[in-house]
């Protein structure tokens, strides 16, 4: 049996691509909050919180952000609206401002009818000279191609703002900052 080259090279392409199918397709009816929430660019007076939303057709992808001083949002002390958008692949970045120095917060997004996001957690920056300081940096991820374990990691770790969703009943989400 000859093997040309062409025809291999072929193969090889669209069997990698088979593989990536049903990952992609999944991903690519996803509605609603698809990849959780984030937060970064921290401030002393602010932050940029982030989330992806795909709205069902029909709605608009307008959606509101809250950031609380408690997980039950019971004292919002940020809030805005910000619109989900295919221009922008349906990711928003709103920047809370407003907020004290060095404090965590908590911070969700709704959409039309009510639905949350997963709560976020996060911190702006201190003012003056601090001890120790920590980060979580990451780059944008390829999910159908692999385990990104390096964010339930991060997501572990108390010390690190916006690296983390609280979640009372699931414990901390795997996210990127």
């Amino acid at each position: 049996m000859r093997i040309d080259r062409r025809l291999l090279i072929k193969g090889a392409v669209l069997g990698t691509g088979a593989l990536a199918f049903p990952a992609f397709a999944q991903m690519a009816c996803a509605r609603g909050f698809t990849h959780n929430v984030a937060s970064g660019e921290p401030g002393h007076y602010k932050v940029v919180l982030w989330t992806r939303y795909v709205p069902a057709a029909g709605s608009s992808g307008r959606l509101r952000w809250e950031v609380a001083t408690s997980p039950d949002f019971a004292r919002r002390v940020a809030e805005g609206e910000a619109l989900a958008t295919p221009e922008r692949d349906f990711c928003v970045k709103p920047v809370a401002e407003g907020l004290a120095p060095g404090a965590w917060y908590y911070y969700r997004f709704l959409d039309e009818s009510g639905r949350s996001s997963p709560v976020g957690r996060t911190r702006t920056l201190p003012n003056g000279s601090v001890g120790r300081f920590s980060i979580a940096v990451f780059s944008c991820s390829n999910l159908p191609f692999g385990h990104f374990n390096a964010y339930p990691h991060a997501a572990a770790r108390q010390d690190i703002p916006g690296a983390q969703a609280y979640d009372p009943g699931h414990g901390a989400g795997a996210l990127g900052v």
